[in-house]
């Protein structure tokens, strides 16, 4: 089983970007805990990250028919992209949410309606329970 795992915009700059608010811990330690967690469960992964929505579409696109599914978060991207849902549609992908973030003002998810909501399986992926 293989997965792309797609992160949007500004993701590159955790543990640097308001770390008060988004904790300490770097990309690159998101990376090595995203691969581990694969690796212990035999799944293949590819992560990507970006912050250009173009690219982000393109690399969905270009995972059609390659890949058994997708976890993304899409970022600032989620409450504004029409592109990035539509490159979505055809494939099965989860986008994880914790419960914080459900309940406040940030809910409006565009990418929503493509993704399929799964809070275990996400809060397992992203080590959250």
């Amino acid at each position: 089983m293989k997965f792309l795992v797609i992160n949007g915009p500004n993701l590159n700059m955790l543990g640097i970007r308001e770390p008060d608010i988004y904790g300490r811990q770097t990309y690159s330690d998101l990376e090595k805990f995203v691969s581990d967690a694969c690796r212990d469960a035999g799944v293949e992964c590819e992560i990507f990250q970006s912050n250009h929505e173009g690219s982000i579409v393109d690399h969905i696109q270009q995972a059609f028919g390659n890949i058994d599914g997708i976890v993304i978060n899409p970022a600032a991207y989620t409450h504004t992209s029409v592109a990035i849902l539509d490159a979505l549609k055809p494939l099965r992908c989860i986008c994880p949410m914790s419960a914080s973030v459900r309940r406040s003002g940030r809910c409006h998810m565009r990418a929503w309606p493509a993704s399929k909501p799964t809070w275990g399986s996400a809060s397992r992926a992203t080590g959250r329970r």
